[in-house]
């Protein structure tokens, strides 16, 4: 677990944030599962059309809320048009009733002249397509090369920003912390020194650092920028690359083969080209039939997955924006003021209690001062240290004394709690602050500096059930 401690302290506490962090956790995970789902089903789907020559538009590759957008929508490119793909089905349709209910020409003799102006047509088309494709091959091959070029500009980009943050770094550093670097000043010929990375002996005045940050971020989201125009148009092309490649060699090709067969056939015999024609549009149909049902079944999940994205985002929407809730801040300033006070009542003297507070980071006490804050145990005496400790545990319960709904097991137990020469009247005004707790279960184990006569005066008046060991023994007293 990451942060156990103030994992802890919020258990202890009850704050809300413990369960506000949950519920967030639950619900990035919901979004993950949901998130790969929809580019599996996206995958698929393009998959799919593209296997039928078919284009994809409106398809977010990142879950969306369907219901508040435009349809996905399926379209076949035929020369300048874009047909939608269950209207070029109808018509694909259309074209296997017609060929169904037309009979077989047994003499092909007379439609020579419609043969060969097939055979040219078709020439024709597979010469333009041909040309199309070359184009855009060669296309690709350029996108391809400046998707290299840009990774590595967007490489060398973000390795300049690394070292100019990390300079940046170094001179915020220096406004805490008296070093000379920080002052544009060499720390050993105290030169001045340009406040660049750039070699120091260049005359021009170059850009600063957080200038230089500032370009460089620029730069960077241009460079992603251009890298994602032409990771889309090379999606975009590589589309058109199969679908041409399909249309040259699954269509146009088998199509001239069989014009020019029927050319020299015998007269005699059925039409090859009708009997080839029939059959392949009756593939092509079923094919067609069964990859619009494929795409749309996936598009129904799609639209499931979408009412679920839409109740998560509903659900985050309740999740307060802010990190602690008004009851939560209660708590801990609640929890701030009984530490002060306790600080006081056993004897803090390193740091006036004014300076204490509560860290919101990590709930540990800290000093605050002139724009500085730093953990209390590094300004501390020994002694002083175990007061802290003494402060933090009791403030713990009874915070849990003043709210009711907190997970406090009402349990403590100190071992040698009195360490570091502590005065034996600070240790006793301990040992009074526990006895006044009610239904708490308090162990200590304590040695009083092995004297019965310290023993006697820390501990008179104060009420408490006597375990003494000795020899390895427990007897009661």
């Amino acid at each position: 677990l990451k942060n156990v401690k103030s994992k802890a302290i919020e258990f202890l506490l009850g704050l809300n944030i413990f369960e506000l962090e949950f519920k967030k956790q639950d619900l990035l995970s919901r979004k993950l599962v949901i998130t790969e789902k929809w580019k599996n089903l996206c995958s698929q789907i393009h998959s799919y059309a593209d296997k039928a020559g078919v284009n994809v538009s409106n398809l977010s590759s990142f879950p969306e809320i369907t219901s508040s957008l435009t349809p996905i929508f399926f379209y076949v490119i035929q020369g300048d048009r874009n047909v939608p793909f269950l209207n070029f089905y109808a018509e694909e349709q259309l074209e296997l009733e017609r060929m169904e209910n037309q009979s077989f020409s047994v003499s092909p003799e007379k439609n020579i002249e419609l043969i060969q102006k097939n055979l040219a047509d078709a020439e024709n088309r597979l010469n333009k397509l041909y040309l199309a494709f070359d184009i855009v091959s060669s296309e690709l091959d350029i996108d391809k090369r400046k998707i290299k070029i840009y990774d590595q500009q967007l490489k060398e980009v973000i390795e300049d920003l690394e070292k100019n943050k990390g300079a940046k770094k170094i001179y915020q550093l220096g406004s805490q912390v008296p070093i000379t670097i920080a002052s544009n000043l060499c720390p050993t010929c105290h030169q001045d020194v340009k406040d660049t990375l750039l070699p120091q002996g260049l005359e021009q005045t170059p850009m600063r650092i957080g200038e230089n940050i500032t370009y460089l971020e620029a730069q960077k989201k241009m460079i992603e920028a251009y890298l994602r125009a032409h990771r889309n148009s090379i999606e975009e092309k590589t589309r058109l690359y199969n679908n041409y490649n399909r249309l040259m060699n699954q269509e146009l090709r088998p199509q001239i083969r069989a014009f020019k067969q029927e050319l020299i056939s015998d007269t005699k015999t059925l039409s090859e080209i009708e009997i080839e024609k029939k059959i392949k549009q009756r593939v092509r149909v079923k094919f067609y039939q069964e990859t619009i049902d494929e795409l749309y079944e996936r598009v129904t999940s799609l639209t499931n997955l979408s009412s679920h994205w839409e109740q998560i985002l509903i659900e985050e929407k309740t999740i307060p924006k802010d990190v602690f809730t008004k009851e939560d801040m209660n708590k801990i300033m609640q929890f701030e003021s009984y530490f002060k006070v306790l600080l006081t009542k056993f004897g803090y003297k390193s740091k006036p209690t004014d300076n204490v507070k509560i860290s919101l980071d990590n709930y540990m006490p800290e000093i605050v001062g002139d724009r500085m804050r730093y953990n209390i145990r590094f300004d501390s005496s020994a002694s002083d240290l175990i007061r802290t400790i003494w402060a933090y545990t009791c403030s713990l319960l009874k915070v849990s004394d003043s709210f009711s709904n907190t997970n406090h097991p009402r349990f403590l137990a100190f071992d040698e709690p009195a360490q570091q020469n502590m005065a034996n009247s600070d240790f006793r005004s301990f040992l009074k602050e526990l006895s006044s707790y009610q239904n708490v279960q308090t162990i200590i184990f304590a040695s009083f500096n092995q004297s019965d006569d310290v023993f006697n005066d820390t501990t008179k008046d104060i009420p408490f059930k006597l375990h003494w060991i000795k020899d390895r023994l427990i007897k009661p007293s």
